[in-house]
């Protein structure tokens, strides 16, 4: 009888956080790991973290010339996986991949993705998997996943929880609808005394509008696009190009565990500083296209989304294209009311200016100043849209209704409602701005909210990513976590 396995979809920041995990699967359910990953650096640190089997996906050819038959053969084995979940195809997958990183080919995506398909059918004909948990970003990962699920394997990855800062649950990114907090939000518990207190604090910070030191604004104050360019010299050029030569010393020459060429390009103080003036260039044009806000308006206000993130690309589903989906509210829009778009505090900079002007073209949309906290307009807003954001928890704290373009969890709760289908969205509006809403909301409910999340999740802090997952004493913590997650884990498999 073959061992069980979980398969770990990985890169270098996530290899640690697997590698605990799997330490705890094995020894407390005799789950043995297998981690794929990318390249010669990632394979030799999953390698002395102890995983059972490492696979490496990477495709080192930095040229690759298909056919257009052959082209047309893997645009059709893709398509066939496609199942219900993302905007369209896997070869829309590649799409916008391909938007986003163009120092790659389309041939050398559809060959890379090819592999990727092989190497994954071959893991699942040797080992019998019981889960897997990982990466939902990367298309090659997307692919997997996919495969993954025609197989009826389930795909599993790490989740902070909103409110919380030291608390983490293990999330089905194909359902989408966390079973176990379904479970607890129907079942009415008394609440611990001790508990409720702490949660009682959550509510009453969250209505007068103070931010935890731990939410989004604390922590991407490191981002990359905050980042000066001697941290990024240190942090990429000068260790990658150090590692670069060394292997091409050691491997004469040849391409294996090489980075592209195209790549090395970036980490050359050049590259470095093209991407600093453009970073740049984009702020000052979103100086002149934001506004102050006038929050004696009627008005609604939408979240933009870091992108490309999992919260996005993956639960966004038709809607992760923000600027056709910011086109559809705004054309329900009733009489004298505006929308206010918030761009999201990381992608400042990153985003391309043409995202910036299409919003400010559209009637009564106004792309406010990132300058205003995310509580103060929540406060006044009348409707607050987001695809999967804690925004929509935001407003459930203050009595303002919220509209969800996605399944996740939080579009389960009283006074938040889901819009999948835009034929809905004037009834949905309607409904928000009716005085039945408020019917929705009770102290109470929030509670039981805050307590389902809170039972359902486990201790451990995930944000602050690398910082966290060095301190001793939270790693402890973690592996009890994990321990309670593993075994929810087998519950709902």
């Amino acid at each position: 009888m073959k061992n069980k396995h979980i398969l770990f979809l990985s890169h270098s920041e996530l290899l640690t956080l697997d590698s605990i995990f799997a330490e705890k699967a094995c020894q407390y359910f005799g789950y043995k790991s297998i981690v794929m990953v990318h390249g010669y650096e990632e394979y030799q640190k999953a390698e002395k973290l102890g995983f059972h089997k490492v696979v490496d996906i990477s495709l080192s050819n930095e040229k690759i010339k298909i056919s257009e038959n052959k082209r047309d053969e893997i645009v059709k084995l893709m398509n066939k996986i496609d199942i219900e979940f993302g905007k369209g195809s896997i070869y829309e997958d590649i799409l916008i991949d391909r938007k986003l990183n163009t120092r790659f080919s389309m041939d050398w995506i559809l060959s890379y993705l090819l592999s990727v398909h092989q190497k994954v059918n071959e893991i699942l004909n040797e080992f019998d998997i019981a889960f897997a948990v990982g990466e939902v970003n990367y298309a090659s990962y997307r692919l997997a996943r996919k495969i993954l699920k025609i197989n009826g394997i389930q795909y599993f990855m790490y989740m902070g929880t909103p409110f919380f800062k030291d608390r983490f649950f293990v999330d089905s990114s194909f359902h989408l609808k966390w079973k176990p907090f379904l479970r607890n939000l129907e079942i009415t518990k008394e609440i611990p005394r001790k508990v409720r207190y702490q949660l009682e604090e959550i509510i009453l910070q969250h209505q007068k509008g103070i931010e935890p030191s731990y939410t989004k604004i604390g922590r991407e104050k490191g981002w990359d696009a905050d980042e000066t360019i001697i941290k990024k010299l240190k942090r990429g050029a000068v260790k990658r190009n150090i590692q670069y030569w060394k292997l091409q010393l050691l491997n004469n020459g040849k391409n294996k565990g090489l980075p592209f060429s195209s790549l090395k390009r970036e980490m050359f103080l050049f590259g470095i500083l093209a991407r600093r003036l453009r970073q740049i260039y984009r702020k000052i044009v979103f100086k002149f296209l934001i506004a102050p806000p006038d929050l004696s308006k009627n008005y609604f206000v939408y979240f933009l989304h870091h992108t490309p993130e999992y919260t996005v690309d993956t639960l966004g589903g038709p809607y992760r294209d923000q600027i056709y989906l910011i086109t559809k509210i705004s054309e329900r829009l009733p009489l004298n009311y505006v929308l206010y778009v918030k761009e999201h505090v990381g992608m400042v900079g990153l985003r391309d200016i043409k995202e910036y002007r299409a919003i400010s073209r559209l009637p009564n949309v106004k792309l406010i100043t990132n300058e205003i906290r995310s509580f103060d307009i929540i406060k006044k807003a009348k409707i607050v849209f987001t695809i999967s954001g804690t925004p929509a928890l935001e407003a459930n704290m203050n009595d303002i209704p919220a509209i969800m373009f996605s399944n996740f969890f939080t579009s389960q709760i009283s006074g938040i409602l889901q819009c999948t289908n835009l034929f809905e969205l004037s009834e949905k509006i309607n409904t928000c701005l009716s005085s039945e809403i408020n019917n929705r909301f009770s102290y109470e409910n929030k509670l039981q909210t805050l307590y389902a999340i809170y039972r359902t999740s486990s201790k451990g802090a995930l944000h602050g990513m690398t910082r966290n997952w060095k301190n001793n004493e939270n790693i402890k913590i973690l592996k009890k976590g994990f321990i309670e997650q593993i075994k929810q884990l087998k519950k709902d498999a």
